[in-house]
Formats: structure tokens, C-alpha cells, sequence
């Protein structure tokens, strides 16, 4: 926060009339940081939502509340900056409920036009859930894993492509939540 703080103070300090964007954490910001985050210039900010499962959340490790997260867009939406939430499906856990409640979220959180914007789940090499992918049998040709993520990694497609499936739902159920 003090970093961020100390940019935004930078920026209005030299009076420059520039426009900018970044990345935040619903669970590390409050109204003091996005008013001086807005008033130094910022009109964009992205940020991962993931899940609106309270289980699904614990089982990535978020540390982050749907409250939280309620909480800290209401927030971007007081400052009107631009935004860009992620959704994400497919993790460990995974459900038709735990995704009803994460579309459940997005319909409360009113996000407009990237209501429909749910990416898939893609282990990362050297995260743990890359090691409990492999473990499971879930990535059995790495190489060939590699390739075609990798694309994906380095930006040339996107997360719309199910790489491997975590959850127990089929392939086609798990399609047919981002339909």
C-alpha cells in the first residue's frame, strides 16, 4: 500500500496530465489507495476474482473472502475506473454449485459486459498445481502439454482452451458453464 501510495502521490505531485492502468488485489486495497489511485490518473484496473465459492477459494489458497471481494469492487465502482474482472472454473473441487455461486457473484457484482468472461483453470509448470496435475495422471504428455499452454502462456491465445480438467465433471459439463 505505501509503494502504491507513494507512486500516486509522485504522480500528482508533478502535475502531469497522463492516464494509467494496473493490477490490484481486492484484498490488499481500500477507498484511501483507489480515490489517490483516481485522482493521480488511474482509469483502469484488473483484477482476479477466480471464484465466488467460499470452498473453492480455500482450496486456491486466496486468502481472500467473498466479502472481500464484494467489498473491494464496490469500491472500484464508487471511483468509476474501468475494470476487468477474471473468473476462473475447473479447480480442484470444483462443482456445479461452486460455479452457480461463482456466476451468482458476477450477477451481483453487476459487471457488465464480461458477465461472460470465465477462463479455465491451467496448471502453470513449477506451481503446485502443475505437480498435482502431473501427480493425478491429468498431464500425461508433457512436452505436448507444454507446447500448447505455452501458447497460451505467452499470450498468443487465451484461457479459453480446457487443457486439463481438474474437477470431476466431464469435459462437455465443464464446457457448458462458459456457454
Amino acid at each position: 500500500k505505501k509503494r502504491a501510495k507513494d507512486f500516486c502521490d509522485t504522480l500528482k505531485a508533478a502535475h502531469w496530465n497522463i492516464t494509467w492502468g494496473c493490477s490490484i488485489r481486492l484484498n490488499v486495497i481500500d477507498e484511501e489507495m483507489i480515490r489517490s489511485m483516481a485522482e493521480s490518473g488511474c482509469v483502469f484496473v484488473s483484477f482476479g476474482v477466480e471464484s465466488g465459492s467460499e470452498e473453492i477459494l480455500a482450496n486456491m489458497n486466496r486468502k481472500m473472502k467473498r466479502e472481500t471481494i464484494v467489498n473491494g469492487w464496490d469500491i472500484v465502482k464508487k471511483y468509476k475506473l474501468t475494470h476487468l474482472p477474471s473468473f476462473m472454473i475447473g479447480y480442484v473441487g470444483e462443482s456445479p454449485e461452486t460455479i452457480r455461486e461463482t456466476v451468482d457473484l458476477v450477477c451481483e457484482m453487476d459487471v457488465g459486459s464480461f458477465a461472460g468472461w470465465f477462463r479455465y483453470v491451467t496448471p502453470l509448470p513449477g506451481t503446485q498445481l502443475y505437480e498435482y496435475a502431473k501427480a493425478k495422471g491429468l498431464i500425461t504428455d508433457e512436452k505436448a502439454y507444454l507446447e500448447q499452454a505455452g501458447k497460451t502462456f505467452a499470450g498468443l491465445t487465451t484461457f479459453d482452451r480446457l487443457f486439463v480438467n481438474l474437477t470431476t465433471m466431464s469435459d462437455a459439463e465443464l464446457a457448458s458453464w462458459r456457454e
